[in-house]
């Protein structure tokens, strides 16, 4: 993920799915939380 085609693969990745970046990062509570703060 260190070659430059990786890294915009991810930036892609993250633009189009930020809910599944961050679930990948924190785990699922931390977007379960997120979801909840917001209504």
């Amino acid at each position: 993920m260190k070659t430059p085609w990786g890294i915009a693969l991810y930036a892609k990745y993250r633009a189009e799915k930020p809910e599944l970046d961050m679930e990948d990062w924190k785990g699922l509570a931390a977007v379960c939380k997120a979801t909840q703060s917001t209504l």
